[in-house]
């Protein structure tokens, strides 16, 4: 089984069977967004404590060529406070810190990077099953493995993670909850 399949799987795995064997109630929630590291995004969450959730995600660039893609794995754990939401017992604000791993393969480069975000956001709850979540976040690179593939190649904008010491970022992300 290729990698990019098997760490999804086993991931929710782990959710679905936490949710099975809990003691108190949880909620399990399905998410899809947009940001700049994860790009277009779909996953699951799962709240484990009454302040504590933890997600996982799978991003793509929505590249139609057979050669290239844009992929990211990321694990987002969000610990929730403030006031209470009018339409669920849920904490609307949150503080996230979330690992993101992406590979880029194009006409111009290959490259896998892994990096570190930390954020804050908000939760606004539509009705006691959905709601947006809009999230601010700095990321900051913490490996990066680039080859160059084509020196003649030039692209429009040759900026990498690794060359900014911190990014701005937001996210937003509809959700769905079970």
């Amino acid at each position: 089984m290729k990698k990019h399949v098997a760490i999804p799987i086993i991931f929710l795995s782990i959710i679905v069977s936490h949710n099975l064997y809990a003691q108190k109630s949880t909620s399990f929630n399905i998410v899809a967004g947009g940001s700049y590291a994860e790009l277009w995004h779909l996953g699951v969450q799962s709240q484990f404590s009454e302040r504590s959730k933890i997600g996982f995600y799978y991003g793509n660039g929505l590249y139609y060529k057979k050669d290239e893609y844009y992929r990211t794995f990321s694990l987002d754990y969000q610990y929730h406070f403030g006031r209470l939401s009018k339409h669920i017992d849920r904490h609307v604000y949150y503080t996230n810190l979330e690992p993101i791993y992406w590979t880029i393969n194009n006409v111009y480069e290959h490259m896998n990077s892994l990096a570190l975000c930390w954020g804050i956001g908000r939760n606004y709850y539509f009705s006691d099953k959905f709601g947006l979540s809009l999230n601010f976040a700095l990321i900051k690179a913490i490996h990066q493995d680039r080859t160059i593939k084509d020196i003649h190649y030039e692209p429009f904008l040759d900026i990498t993670l690794s060359d900014c010491f911190l990014l701005p970022t937001f996210r937003f992300q509809f959700f769905y909850s079970f």
